[in-house]
């Protein structure tokens, strides 16, 4: 014979509902760790694409992109908060995660919108890996991360703002090279 059993409201049967998604979770922590060494691995690999022959990018360019910078930075971030417990780290590192959010966020929108091909429907996974690992998983992990995984604490209100001072500087170290692409094109003796 079985008794009824009673209903326990959720508040008290889980007093933090966030508290399966704490930082220093091992779950959360071994996946971070994971899509942190598959983020790096493919860049490995794509260093290791631009060193063969006939390529078309280099390996200086190839860290001149804002996506491999981005990259490159999170996959650092994601292994150094699988590997050290929250308290241990400083207090500016939930703030540095959040920018770099922002970043993977801001490679996944602009590959889809400006840089995928135009057949290639912007669900698609079906990518040379090391491109999927940095324009869709890195930029969708990132999202459900900073959104599922609790914080350290909160920001002023401006400091979104000061996130957007590396795309800034980029964004005119760009303009700036491409400027100076066009002019050695357009006036082949110039020193541009």
């Amino acid at each position: 014979m079985s008794s009824a059993r009673k209903l326990v409201p959720l508040e008290e049967h889980h007093r933090d509902p966030a508290s399966a998604l704490r930082p220093d979770s091992p779950w959360v922590r071994a996946v971070r760790l994971l899509v942190g060494a598959f983020v790096l691995a493919a860049l490995v690999q794509k260093t290791y694409d631009a060193t063969l022959p006939g390529t078309d990018v280099d390996s200086f360019q190839l860290y001149s992109e804002f996506t491999v910078q981005a990259n490159l930075g999170l996959g650092f971030l994601l292994i150094g908060s699988a590997a050290w417990p929250a308290a241990r780290l400083p207090r500016w590192w939930d703030h540095l995660f959040g920018a770099f959010v922002l970043y993977l966020v801001m490679t996944g929108l602009i590959y889809i919108v400006l840089v995928a091909p135009p057949e290639e429907p912007w669900w698609s996974w079906d990518l040379y890996w090391p491109q999927m690992a940095h324009h869709r998983l890195a930029p969708l992990y990132v999202v459900f991360d900073w959104l599922l995984v609790s914080r350290m604490g909160r920001g002023p209100w401006w400091r979104p703002l000061a996130w957007l001072a590396y795309p800034v500087v980029f964004l005119i170290f760009s303009w700036v090279r491409v400027h100076r692409r066009l002019v050695r094109l357009r006036f082949p003796g110039s020193h541009a």
